[in-house]
């Protein structure tokens, strides 16, 4: 979570950097209000990079053994964006090496289910 603030913060000063430049380039005549929208912009844009793509990062660093088994989307009224794209905000992965057959009921299984 630290990190993420720190990278938002940077992608923040990264964006107002470029308005600084469209300001510098037009000889200050850019307004200066561009700056701050840029800003926060640039900080709005790189979380919403970090929603859709935290699920991808999460998958590739499960181990082999473990296989996602479900998925949510959700769409949420403060994020519009998500009313068009949805994306994943929870998953559930089973580790094959945990499934046993315990009973004699061959129809009863066993296993751990991470979420």
């Amino acid at each position: 979570m630290f990190w993420t603030f720190v990278a938002t913060v940077f992608c923040g000063l990264g964006a107002a950097g470029i308005a600084m430049g469209i300001r510098a380039a037009t000889a200050k005549k850019a307004p200066k209000w561009l700056i701050p929208v840029f800003a926060g912009a640039g900080m709005l844009g790189y979380l919403i990079y970090g929603e859709y793509t935290w699920y991808d990062h999460k998958r590739a660093m499960l181990p082999e053994e473990a296989v996602v088994v479900a998925t949510e989307q959700e769409r949420i009224f403060f994020r519009p964006w998500t009313f068009v794209f949805p994306y994943v905000t929870s998953f559930s992965a089973v580790d094959k090496e945990s499934i046993s057959r315990d009973t004699g009921d061959q129809n009863i299984v066993r296993f751990t289910l991470y979420r």
